[in-house]
């Protein structure tokens, strides 16, 4: 085997056994979250599920949120729906298995399908929960999103069968007369409305597919078919007649307390060395914590803010922090091996000496970090984006660039060897004296950059743009080249 196969094959071997072994830390059950479906109705808005859902706000009638919540407890905030006299309580499913699937899935899998958005019927939805004056959940609002792509939506209007289905009662359905200027789409115009009423419940479906007026087939100026321009959607209403034991229930209820998140975060905020491994801290605020030298190995941070905090010297290896705010947060030899870090924030960041060895930070930005010295080696760091960043000395080897960005960064005297760095971005970077052997430049853009006194032995330039670029003293022995490689 060739060494450039060789270190491919390790490559491949190394993110492999990061994702495996992640994976083999999970319980053999298959995780689920919470969905609509979880909620009871004829609970008070105190007895609901805290940190099952996510992004409270008002709702608008099934269309987007308006004003933020910090819960369900803040139903009343909201203004009294016309239709139905109750407060509307937008609510999203929780993300967190969505981002440690697509952390850990080299290439698309059937875990981000499932956890991926707020979604019912493999449609993405707009759900809120309908409360009385008193806080009892009386209902429940499902709207399909239109928010989506043209093929998606149009299967919108499919779901409105399958509630149907799923709910056994005897239906009562009849067509809304069309508005004015409505034509069909894709066949005759469908607005329908079906009730049922059972078990003290009623139940209301509306399924609509159609143009409206305005919305043509061939538009009149470019003479083109559009795309796009239908409406096909799914409505559905639950609601629960009447509370049993109003007055007694609500005398029973009692003020909501701390939750275990909510006490450990406040302990957080000031608690440098402290042992935190496996501690739950997804969604929290911790700006400007002073967490230097803590063990969080293992720690439950997705979606938190550490803006601004002080984690130098702190352990996070294996920890999830996807989606995680680390903005000008101090991780100076922190320890980030195995972490995911997906789609995190570390612009600004120190990041300096720290050892991020197998972490999978797909889609993150680090934007003008200081990386100096860091530690990369076979991180899945695909997409992600570094311009302006300081990585001076650090270690990529076997790591995974693809489609990064690393615009004018400082990669002066970096570790590049077997690196994939497929259509990166390396327009104006500093790559002297660098050790990029055996890495793959393929359709990377090296445009201005700075490439003198490196060492590129073996490297793939497939199709590279290294136009402008300063080459004065790089090794290129045995580099391949091809004649549309532009130099």
């Amino acid at each position: 085997m060739s060494q450039r196969k060789t270190l491919a094959f390790l490559v491949g071997l190394a993110l492999a056994a990061f994702v495996a072994g992640a994976a083999a830390q999970e319980p053999v059950e298959r995780h689920r979250r919470a969905t609509f479906w979880d909620l009871e109705l004829g609970k008070h808005a105190l007895e609901l599920p805290r940190e099952a859902y996510v992004e409270y706000a008002c709702g608008t009638n099934g269309g987007p949120p308006s004003l933020p919540l910090s819960g369900w407890a803040d139903y009343a905030r909201c203004p009294k729906d016309a239709a139905t006299g109750f407060h509307e309580v937008y609510f999203r499913y929780d993300d967190e298995l969505q981002y440690v699937a697509r952390a850990r899935t080299v290439d698309e899998a059937e875990e981000i399908f499932r956890f991926e958005g707020t979604t019912e019927f493999n449609l993405p939805i707009i759900i809120s929960g309908l409360f009385d004056d008193d806080g009892f959940l009386r209902g429940i609002r499902f709207v399909t999103d239109p928010r989506t792509d043209e093929l998606t939506r149009e299967k919108g209007s499919n779901a409105a069968a399958l509630f149907r289905i799923r709910f056994n009662v005897p239906w009562e359905c009849a067509d809304l007369p069309p508005s004015a200027g409505e034509v069909g789409y894709t066949g005759p115009i469908i607005k329908q409305r079906c009730t049922a009423a059972a078990n003290g419940e009623h139940y209301l479906i509306e399924r609509h597919r159609y143009r409206k007026e305005g919305q043509l087939t061939i538009d009149p100026v470019t003479h083109q078919a559009t795309i796009g321009y239908f409406v096909s959607e799914t409505r559905f209403e639950r609601t629960l007649d009447a509370i049993a034991n109003r007055e007694e229930r609500l005398a029973a209820l009692q003020p909501l307390p701390p939750t275990e998140r909510e006490l450990l975060a406040a302990r957080a905020m000031n608690c440098p060395g402290c042992d935190l491994s496996g501690a739950d801290l997804k969604r929290v605020d911790l700006r400007g914590a002073n967490l230097a030298g803590a063990n969080l190995s293992g720690a439950l941070l997705h979606a938190s803010f550490l803006t601004g905090a002080d984690l130098s010297g702190a352990n996070l290896a294996g920890a999830n922090l996807n989606r995680v705010d680390l903005r000008r947060a101090n991780l100076a030899g922190a320890t980030l091996t195995g972490a995911m870090l997906f789609g995190a924030y570390l612009d600004g960041a120190d990041i300096s000496s720290a050892d991020l060895t197998g972490a999978l930070a797909r889609q993150s930005t680090m934007i003008r970090v200081n990386a100096a010295g860091a530690k990369f080696i076979g991180s899945d760091l695909r997409e992600t984006r570094m311009s302006n960043g300081d990585f001076s000395g650090a270690d990529f080897s076997l790591a995974w660039l693809q489609t990064s960005q690393f615009a004018r960064a400082n990669l002066q005297s970096a570790i590049l060897v077997g690196a994939r760095l497929w259509q990166t971005g390396l327009a104006e970077a500093n790559l002297s004296s660098v050790d990029a052997r055996q890495a793959d430049f393929i359709g990377a853009d090296l445009r201005e950059a700075d490439l003198r006194e490196g060492n590129f032995a073996g490297a793939g330039f497939v199709q590279a743009n290294l136009l402008n670029a300063l080459t004065e003293g790089a090794d290129f022995s045995g580099a391949f080249m091809t004649d549309r490689t532009q130099r």
